[in-house]
């Protein structure tokens, strides 16, 4: 069972998964908690890195949905999104590489959809908007090559779906 079960329909609550632990979700000192992104962007290109292609080039999808969360009780900010200690989904969001099972998963929940997310689009947008970074600083370091390749090849393979 997902710790996610039920949040469809009301609040769920994490608690930590390493045994012996004595806190509330999320504590400041691990990782515990539901995570969620600030933005629907930032959520399609994480889904995105979870495509993966056979040697035929047809693409597989793994279980991923994107969706919007309500967040409650202990709330910790990061950089890019948040850890709390309570969730409950508010609405599915399509995709357009989704084959429609967003819709089907979100009538047969009673979930209200968002409006349909264009990966390709969104991961384009974020590769040149790596490539501009990468061009105004003179040497980047390895960390941001490697997230510069890894994003592009990403591109490329979402991008030849596409074209198929």
């Amino acid at each position: 069972m997902s710790v996610w079960e039920g949040s469809w329909r009301a609040w769920v609550t994490a608690s930590c998964p390493l045994p012996a632990s004595f806190h509330e979700a999320p504590d400041e000192r691990c990782s515990c908690g539901f995570y969620a992104l600030k933005s629907v962007d930032d959520a399609a290109i994480m889904a995105s890195w979870q495509f993966d292609y056979r040697a035929d080039g047809v693409l597989e999808r793994e279980g991923y949905v994107l969706g919007r969360v309500e967040l409650a009780g202990k709330v910790i900010e990061h950089e890019s999104g948040f850890r709390a200690e309570r969730a409950r989904i508010a609405e599915l969001i399509p995709t357009t590489t989704d084959g429609g099972i967003v819709l089907w998963l979100a009538a047969r929940l009673d979930l209200p959809t968002g409006s349909e997310v264009d990966l390709a689009s969104v991961c384009q947008r974020y590769v040149r908007e790596l490539s501009e970074r990468s061009h105004v600083v003179a040497n980047p370091g390895p960390v941001d090559r490697l997230r510069l390749k890894t994003h592009q090849r990403h591109f490329r393979l979402i991008q030849g779906a596409r074209n198929d």
